[in-house]
């Protein structure tokens, strides 16, 4: 057989025999609609019945067709008028330019009138005997009509139907057999499964993640008993997917939010606790997975505890809180954040932080790819975790973390947070901002202390040759370039600061963000204020104990 001839199966011949059935049946019931037959019924039935052929068309000839990604090895369909594509949609829009990406969602949203048109008037066309039968002398006026109801009813019970499959899908996420087997279906692999007290955890690749992630559980539980200042025990069960390549873990969120190569776990609450993450490095991605675990470990600690979903503000902040345990380093990272936000007026006000909703952190996080978007996202992040470790970290005067702790324990699931707040504080979110600014600014960007060996390693041989190789993805370059700034280290940061110069418009806002956040400084595009601070840095800042022989040239003396 040519290579170019489509082929057909039985099940190709049987849902063409049914597409031939139902177009005969839906035009034998236009011939009969003039004798008094109702309209809106049998539509609906019939829009459901292509509804249902159109997917399982797809389905069938969509495996065939499919080809593994060249890039994550993932099956994808490639679309029409492009055959010969290589890459999946995912991997494909990492390599395009932040611009261009929102210029084929702008292209995409504008053609959505033409198709609401053009269906109108295919319905409106197949209508209008029935119509003119039912409506006489005023079928010109009902037709328009029909047509736009029946095109309201045909999207109506497609969003119902994609509704079900998601409630379904959900409900079936419950079900530890379910959800292993499609984590097996997302890497491709049998995987292994471990069990220890609460933990239940499916590995794609030996050796089970499992002994680190208990010690992990433990540390977190032990931060979470002081906070408490009472015993705490974890009685419900953890379930835990540890994907060996990113690809897999992107492609197990895939319904929910897509794209996730920003993150490295994700904290699912229902239909029960789960923790997904990768254990693959990324060339963008600084990845500390025993701080990863803490977190989401922390935010199982607190639905636990509380039984429902804590405000966003509360859920990233003492998982950070409790992550973190007080290290000094840490806090002189994350003041340095909070310092330069206060400079530039880019801190959340009450409104911003406080009444954020789970749906708008949500979308805050599928904006990752623009730069604006991101960055509320990264503020909102860092500012709930400051403002925490200001009412309860190690650092925090005894009231207030026992004030903090009474209200953490006396939130309920549909109390106005504010009204018990003020309760136990006095005042409301407001004056909370004020103490929190002084306290922030009374700390100062602290102290730049040397980089851990792992995230030097991790800077020299992923990130920085990620940043400046211009032939690299360049989502993968931004996201490098971001992530420097979110981990804050001083090290490599004249890989940065070259970028300034470098004439490449998309980075530089990025390049500017990360060491604004990095140093604490507000000094924008300054290339020559940017490399006099990096020139008077002492050697032992820039290199941590004990390093390896050098790589990189001045990425790690003290000149830029």
């Amino acid at each position: 057989m040519p290579r170019g001839r489509p082929r057909f199966t039985l099940a190709d011949i049987l849902l063409i025999v049914i597409l031939s059935g139902l177009s005969l049946g839906f035009l034998r019931w236009l011939g009969r609609s003039g004798q008094g037959e109702g309209i809106l019924l049998p539509i609906l039935l019939f829009e459901l019945a292509f509804l249902a052929w159109f997917l399982a068309w797809r389905t069938v000839r969509g495996r065939r067709r499919a080809r593994p990604c060249e890039e994550c090895g993932r099956p994808f369909v490639p679309g029409r008028g492009k055959a010969t594509s290589t890459r999946c949609p995912q991997c494909r829009t990492r390599s395009l330019f932040p611009q261009q990406v929102r210029r084929e969602q702008a292209r995409a949203l504008r053609a959505i009138p033409g198709v609401l048109l053009l269906l109108m008037v295919v319905l409106g066309f197949l209508l209008s005997e029935p119509v003119e039968t039912h409506f006489g002398d005023h079928s010109w006026v009902a037709l328009p009509l029909v047509a736009l109801g029946a095109v309201v009813v045909f999207f109506g019970v497609t969003i119902a139907v994609a509704l079900v499959i998601a409630l379904v899908r959900n409900r079936l996420l419950g079900c530890e057999g379910y959800a292993f087997a499609m984590a097996r279906r997302s890497c491709g692999k049998p995987g292994e499964v471990s069990r220890s007290g609460p933990l239940v955890a499916w590995s794609s690749d030996p050796p089970t993640p499992l002994p680190m992630l208990g010690e992990q559980l433990e540390v977190a539980r032990r931060r979470f008993e002081s906070l408490l200042g009472e015993p705490v025990e974890v009685r419900l069960p953890i379930r835990i997917l540890c994907f060996g390549r990113r690809s897999a873990f992107v492609a197990y969120h895939k319904n929910m939010i897509p794209n996730l190569w920003n993150l490295d776990g994700l904290y699912l609450n229902r239909p029960i606790r789960t923790i997904t993450r990768t254990t693959e490095a990324s060339p963008c991605r600084l990845s500390e997975p025993e701080r990863t675990a803490r977190t989401l470990f922390g935010f199982a600690l607190l639905d636990e505890l509380k039984g429902f979903i804590p405000p966003p503000w509360l859920q990233q902040g003492l998982g950070n809180l409790l992550a973190g345990g007080g290290d000094r380093g840490e806090l002189d990272r994350l003041s340095r954040k909070m310092v330069v936000a206060l400079a530039r007026g880019t801190a959340l006000g009450p409104d911003d932080l406080f009444d954020r909703s789970p749906r708008k952190v949500v979308t805050l996080a599928k904006g990752w790819y623009d730069h604006p978007t991101y960055v509320r996202f990264a503020q909102f992040n860092a500012q709930s975790w400051s403002v925490v470790e200001y009412l309860g970290g190690v650092a925090a005067p005894e009231d207030r973390r026992a004030r903090f702790r009474a209200f953490l324990k006396d939130m309920g699931p549909k109390d106005d947070q504010e009204q018990v707040f003020e309760r136990h504080f006095g005042h409301g979110f407001g004056p909370l901002l004020d103490g929190w600014r002084a306290w922030v600014e009374g700390r100062g960007i602290g102290e730049y202390g040397p980089t851990p060996p792992d995230i030097r390693d991790a800077l020299l041989e992923r990130l920085i040759p990620t940043i400046t190789d211009r032939d690299a993805k360049v989502m993968d370059r931004i996201l490098a370039v971001r992530d420097m700034g979110r981990a804050g280290y001083v090290f490599g940061a004249a890989a940065l600061i070259a970028l300034l110069g470098d004439g490449d418009e998309v980075l530089k806002p990025e390049a500017i963000w990360s060491l604004e956040a990095i140093s604490g400084l507000p000094w924008g595009d300054d290339a020559d204020r940017w490399a006099a601070w990096w020139q008077g840095f002492p050697e032992e800042v820039l290199v941590p104990d004990d390093p390896p022989e050098p790589r990189g040239g001045p990425l790690i003396g003290g000149s830029a």
